[in-house]
């Protein structure tokens, strides 16, 4: 099978799992015998060396923030019309859309092109193209009640009626609860593979745990708050009473929560250098 594989980043220009993760899924797939090109960003291009590769083509443009001038949604659809017709694959499949332009799927669909997605976050449920009156409707009650469930504001998911590849059930939970319709036949939930042998069983040694670390994006999707909630609740417990839970996230401050069950837990910030 031919598949293009349509990424926002693509290693070695990443930030963070997501990226490594696709390129994974991409090295899988040549190993099982499919023919795989990549069209992603031109993310970073100018600051470090690409190796050669005939087989990826960073030309998308990629916004990292709304600073970043606004996409040209002719130019993109172009360049994504044009890989497509010098690759001719069975499948376009679109991983992390985050920072490209939101009418590359659609313009796939409208093109007859096959197309699947894979979603790893929730993001994907603000993928919506149309909603031109949203801005304008958020305030006005009249407008509202005109066009409020319509296109014009509420605008249409990116993934409607399309084959997904959810990476929990709880994603998959978030596009039914969010009204978004899915191909159900060709669906499916399929978790991160992780490589046992990356992590042997050891012996425990020391326990209870005295300390914890997260490392990630300071975001809801990370579930930060979760995993604070959890320790206040572990730590009330005797034997984790000096429980340190420490943060290492976005912005280059580690943050360290001590004695989660004191009635007001004391924060500690100092500056550490961490690299993205």
């Amino acid at each position: 099978m031919k598949i293009l594989v349509v990424t926002n980043l693509y290693p070695p220009h990443h930030l963070g799992g997501y990226e490594l993760g696709c390129r994974d899924i991409v090295e899988k797939l040549r190993a099982r015998g499919h023919t795989v090109r990549v069209l992603t960003s031109n993310f970073r291009n100018g600051e470090m060396k690409t190796p050669d590769e005939a087989e990826v083509g960073r030309v998308l443009q990629f916004n990292a923030g709304p600073s970043d001038p606004p996409h040209d949604k002719r130019a993109e659809c172009g360049r994504l019309a044009h890989a497509v017709n010098s690759f001719s694959p069975d499948v376009v499949y679109f991983s992390n859309q985050a920072g490209l332009c939101q009418w590359l799927p659609v313009v796939a669909r409208r093109r007859g092109d096959r197309t699947a997605f894979f979603l790893s976050d929730t993001s994907f449920v603000s993928w919506r193209v149309g909603a031109w009156l949203a801005g304008a409707a958020k305030n006005n009650l009249l407008l509202r009640a005109i066009f409020g469930k319509t296109f014009l504001v509420r605008g249409w998911p990116v993934v409607q009626n399309r084959p997904c590849h959810f990476t929990s059930g709880f994603l998959r939970d978030v596009a039914k609860k969010s009204g978004i319709t899915i191909a159900e036949k060709n669906s499916a939930v399929t978790h991160w593979g992780i490589d046992p042998a990356q992590f042997p069983a050891v012996t425990r040694e020391r326990w209870p745990v005295r300390r914890l670390l997260f490392v990630g994006r300071l975001s809801p999707q990370k579930g930060v708050h979760t995993a604070l909630t959890a320790v206040s609740l572990l730590a009330k417990e005797k034997e984790f009473s000096g429980l340190t839970f420490s943060l290492a996230v976005a912005g280059r401050i580690l943050i360290t929560k001590k004695n989660a069950s004191a009635a007001r837990p004391a924060w500690h910030c100092r500056p550490r250098a961490f690299s993205r």
